[in-house]
């Protein structure tokens, strides 16, 4: 009876260090999914600034442009008027 118990206890000792293991290799699973989740995130937030920056530079360009063709048109306005 001792021998059943001691093999028993042996065989538990063993479980509960291989589910050490499991729990170990599922730990790094679990890290390398979130590592994953947490790069695409990033992507995507950065591919976002970069449109905004693009679509903010384009209207500041048309901005830019209007105003330089309001400027030119009342240039060319006070030059008729001068003459």
């Amino acid at each position: 009876m001792n021998r059943v118990k001691f093999i028993l206890s042996v065989l538990v000792c063993i479980v509960l260090l291989s589910c050490s293991k499991v729990q170990e290799k599922v730990e790094q699973k679990v890290n390398e999914k979130i590592d994953q989740k947490i790069d695409e995130t990033l992507n995507k937030i950065d591919t976002a600034m970069n449109k905004l920056s693009l679509d903010s530079l384009k209207k500041l360009g048309k901005d830019l442009d209007s105003t330089l063709d309001k400027n030119v048109n009342k240039i060319k306005e006070k030059t008729k008027t001068n003459k």
